[in-house]
């Protein structure tokens, strides 16, 4: 299995993803500025970035899609234990 990702891991990047990348329609309608953003990221240069292919950014969050994953990822020991789907949410202040 390699190495070990736990839910609070999971929470953790999950959380700074939402927060960081809620540029959903900032970057889907100007890849541009999404390239500093997603290179903070994933340490890929920018440069590289200004060339590939341009994905899409969630510009919503629904919890009901993002549950069933995470049962799976229990049921298939990808993960040790389950947690609600409410956790991966970024609160401000908390």
């Amino acid at each position: 299995m390699g190495s070990q990702v736990g839910p609070k891991r999971i929470r953790r990047s999950s959380s700074l993803r939402i927060r960081d990348l809620h540029c959903g329609p900032l970057g889907n309608n100007n890849h541009a500025a999404s390239i500093p953003i997603v290179s903070k990221y994933t340490k890929l240069p920018p440069e590289i970035l200004a060339k590939m292919r341009h994905g899409h950014f969630a510009e919503a969050t629904d919890l009901k899609t993002i549950q069933p994953v995470i049962d799976a990822m229990v049921s298939y020991a990808y993960i040790p234990k389950g947690f609600s789907a409410t956790d991966l949410i970024y609160r401000a202040g908390k």
